[in-house]
């Protein structure tokens, strides 16, 4: 028999542009079924499980269609994003194959994402996505360093900043840069080095109770005494356990409200969906958080099944300032080890 299902997608490869990293970008597909027979859907395959597909129906109808929703979660980063997906049919051994290719990029653009540096000098060429200049207020914390810049004055359309940490050693997954735009007012820029990777690579997936990922979770401006609300994916095996969520800042709060089934639960069993709450008790307006965020099971004092990314996050005053007390006093950067200390919370040495 016929070994390629009968089906025509509206356009199986679909280039989506720019995405907007706090946001899961979503795109749809229609497929029609070609044949004088119902045909089923069996089971998807996908890339990694930053992606799910949630299709309208499992059955297409003789010379019907249905459509198939392909979300990309990877908010947060800052790099090109290519993701394939697998729809296998029953009776049929060839699978249908739709993909998306974009670029994951803030308002505020890194030219080349992720920077890549193997020393402790970390070089971005920037520009404003939004049409018009914007003021760089710090990069990492300190006082931008700006090598060049279009136009001359406050404000820049394009720019190539530098920042000098003191050893390799102190490179961070990522290089956070604060404007003074209310669409951009932070973007953590990821970074890529061999010293990064090294630290980094003893964690990832090391063992069961861990899934420590690359991501960077962006929130934006906290503003002192008010909560906001994120949502995110989890991971674990003991999907009835109590969930916990911290960041290991003083002055964060973290509450988790609910966790639900994934949409896609047929696909990642393992997958929840986390809506939480961060609330910011900082009355230092205008300091930079880069932080880790976890999610476990249990307890924060005796978790498991430990979920980690990166969080970046920008605090404000009562008013929601925070440029003012940036010129004023200068920013604050302030930073977790999101490796040792993962491991160091659940009573274990790096391997």
């Amino acid at each position: 028999g016929a070994t390629t299902p009968p089906i025509t997608v509206d356009s199986p490869n679909k280039q989506i542009g720019i995405v907007d990293p706090t946001k899961i970008s979503s795109t749809r597909f229609v497929l029609t079924n070609r044949s004088n027979s119902a045909l089923r859907i069996l089971n998807f395959r996908v890339t990694c499980n930053c992606t799910r597909l949630l299709p309208d129906s499992m059955t297409i109808p003789a010379r019907g269609s249905t459509a198939i929703e392909m979300t990309v979660d990877l908010r947060g980063d800052t790099t090109s994003m290519t993701k394939n997906a697998q729809i296998f049919f029953e009776g049929y051994d060839n699978p249908v194959t739709i993909g998306v290719q974009g670029q994951q990029q803030y308002p505020l653009q890194a030219v080349n994402a992720p920077i890549r540096t193997n020393s402790q000098v970390v070089t971005a060429q920037l520009r404003s996505g939004l049409g018009r200049p914007v003021r760089l207020l710090s990069v990492q914390g300190s006082a931008p360093e700006i090598l060049a810049q279009r136009p001359d004055g406050p404000r820049v359309l394009q720019a190539t900043v530098r920042h000098r940490f003191d050893t390799p050693q102190d490179v961070h997954g990522a290089m956070i840069i604060v404007t003074d735009s209310a669409e951009v007012p932070i973007a953590p820029i990821r970074v890529s080095s061999a010293q990064i990777s090294r630290r980094e690579m003893p964690f990832i997936r090391m063992m069961s109770e861990l899934n420590i990922s690359h991501k960077f979770f962006n929130m934006g401006v906290l503003k002192k005494g008010e909560t906001q609300t994120y949502t995110t994916t989890v991971f674990r095996e003991d999907r009835e356990a109590p969930l916990v969520g911290w960041i290991p800042v003083e002055g964060l709060e973290v509450e988790v409200v609910s966790v639900e089934p994934d949409p896609a639960q047929e696909q990642w069993p393992k997958a929840q969906a986390v809506t939480f709450t961060v609330t910011s008790t900082i009355d230092r307006a205008g300091a930079t958080v880069y932080a880790p965020l976890y999610f476990a099971s249990g307890t924060r004092e005796n978790p498991t099944a430990l979920n980690r990314v990166w969080a970046a996050g920008l605090t404000a005053d009562e008013s929601g300032n925070y440029i003012e007390a940036i010129e004023s006093e200068g920013p604050t950067l302030i930073t977790g080890d999101g490796g040792e200390e993962a491991l160091a919370s659940m009573g274990k040495k790096p391997q």
